[in-house]
């Protein structure tokens, strides 16, 4: 098809498609050639046409400074990369401990075992046995305010019958520490019946980065062996 008239003299032949109508027809999807890149938009700059080319998987499309179109990549949400902390398995009795660990901002710990005489089970943070916990708690669905102020008291737990718990941990390193735990033991009661415990308090001891399994009161520091503490930490 050719173009002439203007004060620029005729212009060579282009080519459409064969499947473009004659003088007059519209342009056609997928019939009509264009020297562009596989997915590649058209826009005006106000005085040509351009030609914006396709960007990458899942970039979007947005207006630039220069008030034309361009894709950018959106960045996703934050996430945190859980590092192991700690895991720490006792080959025989004694005492459980993380040892010093790096510090997060954020703590997910399991522990798993039994202690070597009927006692009740505790957690301290930092080796800390001072009056820096403040608890709330639920044994079987009875509750219990502010009990065991220098430790997280964790019931259950004791020479024939195993607890499993697990503690969330807000860990900031100038504010108070707030912490959630729940767990069960694997015979409470004297019968074939998992006793249940949950809790939720805060630590004003500091970041913390060491944690500790104990018997509540302070009575002994023994765990049976195999006892085991895992902890992953986040920033």
């Amino acid at each position: 098809m050719g173009f002439g008239g203007g004060n620029t003299g005729s212009l060579p032949d282009h080519d459409h498609d064969p499947a473009v109508s004659n003088d007059g027809g519209t342009l056609n999807a997928n019939a009509t050639s264009f020297n562009l890149s596989s997915g590649s938009l058209l826009y005006s700059d106000g005085s040509n046409i351009q030609e914006l080319t396709v960007g990458t998987a899942l970039d979007e499309l947005r207006v630039s400074a220069g008030n034309v179109p361009e894709w950018f990549t959106p960045s996703g949400p934050g996430a945190s990369t859980w590092t192991e902390a700690a895991d720490v398995t006792l080959g025989g009795a004694g005492q459980l401990s993380t040892g010093t660990m790096t510090a997060y901002e954020q703590l997910d710990v399991w522990v798993f075992g039994a202690n070597t005489v009927s006692q009740n089970t505790a957690l301290t943070f930092n080796n800390d046995a001072t009056a820096n916990y403040k608890n709330n708690q639920w044994v079987d669905n009875t509750y219990s305010s502010n009990a065991g102020s220098s430790e997280v008291p964790v019931y259950g737990g004791n020479t024939s019958n195993a607890s499993f718990i697990h503690l969330s941990i807000w860990n900031p390193s100038s504010d108070e520490v707030g912490y959630k735990w729940d767990g069960i033991n694997f015979n409470g009661a004297g019968a074939n019946v998992p006793l249940s415990f949950s809790g939720w308090g805060k630590y004003i001891g500091g970041q913390v980065t060491q944690i500790d399994k104990s018997q509540y009161g302070n009575v002994l520091i023994n765990q049976a062996a195999g006892a085991r503490i895992v902890v992953f930490g986040a920033n």
